[in-house]
């Protein structure tokens, strides 16, 4: 506390007005309408980002070492050579423990950093710290069952590791029926605070805590912020929150102090600590202003100056009462396809009440049509309006830099908290730039993606904060992703009980099977697991929009492309093609202003849904790109554009005609390189909706004039510089994108100059 501030007498009345909790924030009773954020400046000089050292890293088992030099004890090992680098396959009928000689020395604290897989039960995992034969320190986690790879950080306080001298690292495991699969681990030293956001120290970047991420910046101990604020009428509160994590190396307990000054008044003063309990969360503090009604107020945050460490301070907002919020609701369902709602289905072949109640309550389009067609990429159109064509995103390992206006700072704008759950890694903010705009956000965390159950569970744990706040929200389920895997109790939902799908027939045509079961004989259980996830999702969905919130939102339902399932010529159970299968998405708009069960066959695209919200919301003044899709509901046939992921090709859907064109021959089922480059497919999208015969050569026609039309569009596109730096490690988004089934060909690159109209390739040669 710096001796400059007083106490005020008043304090006891001060914290009457105060309301804090950790998690199920409380909120203060003055109604919230409004966000009103406040900067804050250094009273000292800026904070610089400490650093994280790396001390050694063994990559794939292989790379760096081949782990001759271990000792293994316990259990069977086996090494694997997997085409992701050579894997430690630790088997666990009984504690089993590797020994790995290494020679550091620690000048901070530190963290071991193993990543593996461990599929069916938990079990506990604890790393030691060897010196000349004697342990030393010791640190332990319990590893919970993930079907995809996740890191477990295994940390050492600075008093535990500064200065040691380590001549071996031990990894044990707790002994259980099912294996661990161990693929790399790590050593670093870590400087209190390292662990942060550099973007947080001295401005305002997402923090996350566990997997609940706020924008806010950081406090060290000494150096304070400052910020001023006219209370000019009453019933204002300042609200902020502060989060401590291990990976801050932040003291539990050490105060917060939150000083206000009042015209000519002495400084009132308050001391914020974090319990234990709240030590790996976020503690939410509302502090009423009608203290100060009238008066230019100072508020200054000040970390103890007594105590080591670093303190995570979400950006303070001033807040005002209103009734009756509005709430934006977008919701995105990864690889949706059009055609699989309940409603447009035969009775028993699909249930989705949830989208079927939006159905009724909205404006259904049927013949909505994605930008491209893998994940990122598309959120990002639908996030800022734009074609990947303009935005330059065309896969998965591409962020979007701060530099591109976004739907969700266009509400931030407009007074409304916004908030981001989503599901897979290809959308959390620190892998596609979409974190700006969002005062919190939460992802999978250390994984590659989680079930819509945790998703919801997160972001319902939020909404009493925001009670009578204006909310967007944005909310991404992957479900219905492949592989798909749902609960038990979903698996026949849609397939018989009794018939075994992996019974061989050799008199049955070889079966169009997903690739992550080669094994499968029947490709009619694929779909009929897809349409489980979809109804598991469903149900999920229909919990939470039974809140009375959503009952008068405004709300769009859409998704970021479809899914190939048994039909078309690409190849099955992925999008990884630009067909009608993949293009072809849902698109649902509810708002009370709208007819109930309306249905559009207008063509419609799905970057126009960001116009649309804003112009629902009263937000028609606000600049945004996009055609608002109410005005497009009895809209003229007109050409959709659409781009493949990687810019490896370019579609047009024109009426009845879906033409394709290859802009790289980088196309997995359209045969060699030298003979598909420029090569272009037709198809009659109301004869074949599937997309299984490419008639391109029986309407030379209207081949070459979409072909023109594609062409011509490409040569128009925007020249925006939007692409940023991933924030982290590329090896580690690629690891998490190729465990979601993309592999390193798909998730980086671009057309760059797309196609050259005069290219004289043979190809080309054949539209002269």
């Amino acid at each position: 506390m710096s001796s400059s501030y007083s106490t005020s007498s008043v304090l006891g009345v001060l914290f009457l007005a105060l309301a804090t909790a950790c998690g199920d924030a409380a909120v203060s009773e003055a109604a919230v309408v409004s966000f009103e954020r406040l900067e804050l400046e250094p009273v000292l000089a800026p904070l610089e980002a400490p650093k994280v050292e790396l001390c050694a890293s063994i990559g794939d088992l292989g790379g760096v070492t081949d782990c001759k030099d271990w000792t293994l004890k316990g259990a069977n090992f086996e090494f694997m050579d997997e085409p992701s680098g050579r894997v430690l396959k630790v088997g666990r009928a009984k504690p089993a423990q590797i020994l790995i000689p290494i020679d550091l020395r620690f000048t901070s604290a530190c963290e071991v950093t193993v990543r593996l897989i461990a599929r069916v039960q938990p079990f506990g995992l604890t790393s030691s710290l060897i010196a000349r034969g004697e342990v030393i320190a010791q640190s332990s986690a319990d590893v919970g069952p993930w079907k995809n790879q996740q890191e477990i950080a295994l940390r050492f306080s600075s008093e535990e590791s500064a200065g040691k001298k380590i001549d071996h690292i031990a990894l044990d495991f707790s002994p259980g029926v099912d294996p661990v699969f161990l693929y790399s681990v790590s050593i670093e030293n870590v400087s209190p605070g390292a662990r942060a956001p550099s973007g947080a120290y001295g401005g305002w970047e997402l923090v996350e805590i566990g997997t609940d991420a706020r924008r806010s910046t950081f406090l060290a101990p000494g150096q304070p912020l400052l910020t001023s604020y006219l209370v000019d009428r009453p019933q204002l509160s300042l609200r902020f929150s502060q989060g401590a994590s291990a990976e801050f190396h932040s003291p539990i307990g050490a105060p917060l102090w939150l000083t206000v000054t009042g015209d000519g008044e002495e400084a009132e003063q308050l001391a914020l600590s974090l319990k234990p309990s709240e030590a790996l969360g976020w503690k939410e503090s509302v502090v009423s202003l009608d203290r100060w009604l009238g008066e230019e107020i100072s508020i200054e945050f000040e970390l103890d100056s007594a105590v080591e460490g670093y303190r995570a301070l979400s950006q303070p907002i001033v807040t005002a009462s209103r009734e009756a919020p509005p709430t934006v609701l977008l919701i995105t369902s990864d690889t949706h396809r059009a055609d699989h709602l309940g409603f447009l289905m035969e009775e028993g072949e699909l249930r989705t009440d949830a989208i079927d109640e939006l159905a009724s309550r909205g404006l259904v389009f049927t013949d909505a049509i994605a930008s491209i067609n893998n994940t990122t990429p598309s959120h990002v159109a639908l996030m800022t309006g734009l074609s990947p064509r303009d935005t330059g995103v065309t896969a998965n390992a591409l962020p979007i830099s701060d530099a591109a206006p976004t739907l969700a700072e266009a509400f931030r704008d407009q007074g409304y908290a916004t908030l981001a759950a989503v599901s897979a890694s290809p959308v959390s903010y620190q892998y596609c730039g979409l974190g700006q705009g969002f005062d919190r956000y939460t992802g999978p965390g250390e994984r590659s993606a989680r079930d819509s159950a945790e998703t919801f569970r997160e972001l319902e744990a939020w909404l009493p904060d925001y009670t009578d706040a204006p909310l967007f929200i944005w909310v991404h389920l992957y479900d219905a992703h492949g592989p798909y895997d749902p609960p038990e109790a979903y698996r026949h939902l849609y397939y018989p009980e009794d018939s075994d799908p992996y019974l061989v027939d050799e008199s049955a045509p070889e079966a169009r099977v997903p690739y992550w079961d080669r094994g499968l004989q029947d490709s009619s259980y694929a779909n009929a697991l897809y349409r489980s996830e979809i109804t598991y999702q469903d149900e999920l969905l229909q919990s939470f929009l039974d809140r009375p919130r959503f009952q008068d939102s405004i709300i769009a339902f859409t998704a970021d492309h479809g899914e190939t399932l048994d039909r078309g010529l690409e190849e099955p159970f992925g999008h990884l093609s630009l067909t009608y299968n993949t293009l072809a998405i849902p698109l649902i708009v509810v708002a009370p202003a709208l007819t109930s069960g309306e249905l559009s066959t207008a063509p419609v695209e799905q970057i126009d849904v960001g116009r649309t919200l804003l112009n629902l919301a009263g937000h028609l003044d606000v600049e945004f790109p996009g055609r608002d899709l109410l005005a497009e509901r009895e809209g003229i046939e007109r050409p959709r554009f659409s781009v493949q992921s990687n810019g490896d090709g370019v579609s047009v859907l024109y009426d009845r005609w879906l033409l394709l064109l290859n802009l790289t021959g980088r196309q997995r089922d359209w045969g060699p390189l030298e003979e598909t480059l420029h090569g272009v497919r037709l198809f009659d999208v109301r004869a074949d909706p599937f997309c299984e015969h490419d008639v391109s050569r029986d309407h030379s026609v209207e081949t070459e004039r979409l072909r023109g039309l594609a062409i011509e569009w490409l040569g128009k596109g925007a020249q925006n510089s939007w692409l940023a730096e991933i924030d982290g490690s590329r090896l580690e988004i690629q690891r998490k994108l190729e465990e979601l089934g993309y592999t390193a060909s798909e998730s980086a690159g671009s057309a760059g100059s797309w196609i050259d109209p005069d290219c004289d390739c043979a190809r080309c040669a054949e539209f002269r």
